[in-house]
């Protein structure tokens, strides 16, 4: 399970009885900064504990933070493909593979945190 890869579990754990898997998800941005890349990405079903001023909405977006990274690896573009993540260990390090039809990312990195999440409503879930 990839929340076992995140220093911060509990801001998932926490809302879901079922953590969804990184399968097929959305990802509406990637950003890189010194030393740091984050995915954003909309997880595919919506929170079971959801704070009460999100009632009515359909989604959940988090943001991975991957901090102190090297080997990164991007290769094509992708604009509306659905990706998949797999995360692993290397060592003392967590290693992160991304693909969809038409790109790939890879990196290798010392932490993997959950920056932020949010709650909103897109017209592609029910």
């Amino acid at each position: 399970m990839w929340l076992d890869f995140v220093s911060n579990p509990k801001e998932i754990a926490d809302i879901y009885d079922e953590v969804p898997a990184l399968s097929d998800v959305t990802v509406t941005m990637m950003k890189i900064t010194k030393n740091e890349l984050s995915v954003f990405i909309e997880l595919d079903s919506f929170p079971d504990h959801y704070p009460p001023d999100q009632k009515g909405n359909n989604t959940c977006n988090i943001e991975l933070g991957f901090k102190n990274v090297d080997k990164v690896y991007f290769s094509g573009w992708e604009v509306d493909g659905r990706f998949t993540f797999k995360l692993s260990k290397v060592n003392s390090r967590v290693k992160m593979f991304g693909q969809s039809d038409r790109c790939t990312v890879s990196l290798i990195c010392d932490e993997v945190s959950i920056l932020s999440k949010g709650f909103y409503i897109t017209d592609n879930n029910d």
